[in-house]
């Protein structure tokens, strides 16, 4: 990783290096720590390499079971910062496919409806630090679904949710929470 993120030099394996273009690819990624296997088909991904760091764009259709979510990916890394800068776009995204596929996730089961949105963060790769997570979503007709003791199936015709995660995960800050219950909907905002 080192060799693709230095600086351009003829003189390393990877040197003269300056771009990277996957197209039309299917991808299969296999996660032994977690005993998944994620597949993404349609990826197109280009990677560009100057003296002051990488940059980079790209599209897939990840698989979830039945489903396919499209994800869009913009990313630059500056070598000298040593800062990880990554967006994503999304559409037709359920949470709840991803806790399936990942047990640390199980939380995300209960919002089982359509997203489609981005999220932007950076990270700091001197320190593996990663920096305030920006989201801004919108969702389509679905369900939450409460745990224990609950146990409750919620219909949801739409949901907006915009704001930020930071503090290493510690606080979330919602600009505007906006949740259609099939009829009641629940507005808030600067929370």
């Amino acid at each position: 990783m080192e060799e693709l993120i230095a600086p351009p030099d003829p003189g390393r394996t990877f040197g003269v290096l300056s771009g990277l273009h996957i197209q039309d690819a299917d991808l299969t990624l296999v996660d032994r720590l977690n005993d998944t296997v994620w597949k993404a088909s349609s990826v197109d991904l280009l990677i560009t390499r100057n003296a002051q760091g990488i940059s980079g764009k790209g599209t897939a259709e990840l698989a979830f079971e039945t489903k396919a979510a499209r994800i869009d990916l913009g990313l630059n890394f500056d070598a000298a910062k040593r800062l990880l800068t990554l967006g994503f776009g999304f559409d037709k995204f359920a949470p709840a496919h991803l806790a399936r596929l990942m047990p640390e996730l199980l939380p995300l089961t209960a919002i089982d409806l359509p997203l489609a949105g981005t999220v932007r963060t950076e990270i700091d790769i001197a320190t593996g630090i990663v920096g305030r997570v920006d989201f801004d979503m919108a969702g389509g007709e679905g369900r939450l679904v409460l745990p224990e003791p609950v146990s409750e199936e919620i219909p949801v015709t739409a949901l907006k949710l915009k704001g930020a995660i930071s503090q290493g995960g510690n606080r979330t800050d919602l600009e505007e929470l906006s949740l259609n219950l099939d009829g009641p909907l629940l507005t808030l905002g600067g929370v």
